[in-house]
């Protein structure tokens, strides 16, 4: 507009080149640019999380505690996470502590009691239930029939 008042020869060839510019900032995809170092830095904590957390699923920690820990806000952790495992945190803990559960009733003699404890389980009540929800089965009939199968 301004360039429109001035009324110079050249005001009309500004105005067009004003007006590339302004739709090309504005069909721009923010995805396609290169993600910064500190984007960078913070997937890699990420990664190295979720390598740790294979060998430490059992520790009672919280989303918030585990995102503050790696200088991430919870938003921030929760969608770099989902990113690099495709599943969301609480997804792949409970995952792990089943796999580790299904993996000691079969291999071990440890009570069910003492395998919710090392699993990382608080209660014993939640450990059934969401063993039950997982495998169709409770934790004893599951070890049962693991050892008809030997």
């Amino acid at each position: 507009m301004i360039e429109e008042r001035n009324e110079r020869p050249e005001s009309e060839d500004l105005q067009l080149s004003y007006v590339c510019q302004l739709l090309a900032s504005l069909t721009r995809n923010p995805f396609d640019e290169e993600p910064s170092d500190e984007a960078l830095r913070s997937r890699a904590r990420v990664e190295a999380y979720v390598e740790r957390l294979a060998s430490s699923f059992w520790k009672t920690e919280d989303l918030d505690s585990v995102a503050r820990s790696l200088g991430l806000s919870r938003r921030r952790f929760t969608q770099i996470f989902r990113e690099v495992t495709g599943e969301s945190w609480l997804a792949r803990v409970t995952r792990l502590r089943m796999e580790h559960a299904r993996h000691l009733l079969t291999e071990t003699q440890l009570s069910v009691r003492s395998i919710c404890f090392e699993c990382g389980f608080a209660e014993i009540s939640s450990f059934y239930r969401l063993f039950r929800s997982t495998y169709r089965t409770s934790p004893g009939a599951f070890r049962k029939q693991a050892g008809e199968r030997r």
